[in-house]
């Protein structure tokens, strides 16, 4: 990915939907359960997963009740989700927290220009909202990402960081497996601009 801009910024996502709206019952206490491992092997979008914990363990998913379990992180960050455990409200968030518009999780670049002038950021604030998971620029520079050929979209906002003070419009251009995908143009004052790009098949993004 190469740009020519300063003080931008811009978030990834890799467009999956996940169930939401959903109503569950919410229960309690420690009940004794009957569960099977049956060696259940699991593939996102044909790709071999082996489900880890935070810490890097191997978690087996298991049926209960005629229902199979995932361990939800695993299963989360392998769609580039964010996965975060919140023991003060027993809550799993799976992407979007409140106070926030949140990002399916970014692929991490393997390779920057440069250290000081690429960064990944755990929140910014463009145009006033928040956004999580971003990967910011100052000045001229390119990061490289290792998409595997696994996904077909991505997506999220691109803009300026709020503070920053930029000037005059700017252009960032994405590359797939070295010819050019998409470029956005990027004006001084505008607000995030939400971007869309093909990537079916894309190694090197």
């Amino acid at each position: 990915m190469k740009q020519r801009m300063q003080g931008m910024v811009i978030g990834f996502l890799v467009s999956v939907l996940f169930l939401s709206g959903i109503t569950v019952w919410a229960a309690t206490g420690t009940q004794n359960v009957s569960i099977t491992y049956r060696d259940i092997k699991l593939q996102i979008d044909g790709v071999p997963l082996t489900p880890r914990d935070a810490n890097g363990n191997v978690v087996e998913p298991f049926i209960y009740n005629g229902t199979t379990y995932l361990p939800v992180r695993a299963v989360g960050e392998a769609f580039g989700k964010a996965v975060e455990w919140d023991g003060n409200t027993n809550t799993v968030y799976v992407g979007s927290k409140p106070g926030g518009t949140s990002f399916i999780k970014a692929v991490p670049p393997y390779d920057v220009s440069s250290s000081n002038r690429v960064k990944t950021e755990s929140n910014v604030t463009m145009g006033g909202t928040v956004y999580y998971d971003a990967l910011t620029f100052n000045d001229s520079g390119f990061a490289l990402h290792n998409l595997n050929g696994q996904y077909t979209r991505i997506s999220g906002y691109l803009g300026h960081v709020n503070g920053t003070g930029v000037g005059g419009s700017m252009t960032i251009t994405f590359y797939g497996d070295g010819r050019i995908l998409d470029s956005y143009e990027l004006d001084a004052q505008q607000l995030p601009q939400h971007i869309s790009i093909n990537v079916t098949g894309v190694l090197q993004l």
